[in-house]
C-alpha cells in the first residue's frame, strides 16, 4: 500500500487527537510543550493548546543541523 506524507500525518494528527480527548487535562498547565518536530503532532498541540510555546528536544535540532551541515557541503 502507498500513501503520502499528507495522508500519514493526518493518521497521525487524527490518533493524537483521540489520545488527547480521552484524558482530563483541564488541571494541567500546558505554557510550554516539549515534542517531535513531526507536523502532525506540531498542527494537533498548536490546536488543543493554542497559548502554548513549542519547544523541540536537542536530539532533533541537533540531527537536523548536522544533516543541514553534511548537504551544504
Amino acid at each position: 500500500m502507498r500513501c503520502g506524507f499528507n495522508v500519514i500525518n493526518r493518521v497521525i494528527h487524527l490518533s493524537t487527537e483521540r489520545g488527547l480527548c480521552r484524558r482530563d487535562l483541564s488541571k494541567m498547565d500546558f505554557s510550554r510543550l516539549s515534542l517531535d518536530m513531526w507536523k502532525a503532532y506540531v498542527s494537533t498541540s498548536k490546536e488543543k493548546f493554542p497559548n502554548a510555546s513549542i519547544v523541540h528536544d536537542r536530539f532533533h535540532l541537533a540531527k537536523y543541523q548536522i544533516l543541514t551541515f553534511i548537504l551544504s557541503k
